[in-house]
């Protein structure tokens, strides 16, 4: 498999929906031709029968489904509850839970001087007050920033 194949396999992956061929040309930044013959090759590897995925052609568009073979286990796999029974006389805890609203007290600055420990530190005589932006690189294998670059 080559790799626009393996990239068009991903994203069918990620996608929760069928994606039409147009989109996956747009994503790949190739023609709808080169997409195609992309599909053939995993149409070719994910042929019914030989594994638990298939490639589907479904609402204009294509995805991964599971193999008709897999799908009782699957809906017996689905259909459990996630957590646990309750027993009796316990309460569930709820999923969320929201996060503490932010109190501003216009008495108290709005971003606390640094304490003794940290003014200790080298190149800590401020606070940030906005979240860090990522260096992402363009390619692991260039000498570009990593990730951790942007907290100095």
């Amino acid at each position: 498999m080559n790799d626009l194949a393996r990239t068009v396999e991903a994203l069918l992956f990620l996608s929760a929906e069928p994606v039409p061929v147009e989109r996956l040309a747009d994503a790949c930044e190739v023609s709808e031709g080169e997409i195609v013959e992309a599909l053939a090759r995993l149409r070719e590897h994910y042929a019914e029968g030989f594994r638990g995925v298939v490639l589907r052609e479904v609402a204009g568009g294509f995805t991964l489904a599971t193999d008709p073979v897999a799908e009782r286990a699957a809906r017996r796999l689905l259909a459990r509850p996630r957590t646990p029974p309750l027993r009796l006389g316990e309460q569930a805890e709820p999923r969320h839970r929201p996060a503490a609203p932010r109190v501003h007290h216009p008495a108290q600055p709005a971003v606390p001087a640094p304490s003794a420990p940290t003014r200790a530190l080298p190149g800590r005589d401020r606070v940030r007050t906005e979240p860090p932006t990522l260096n992402i690189p363009s390619s692991t294998t260039t000498s570009s920033p990593s990730a951790c670059d942007s907290w100095r």
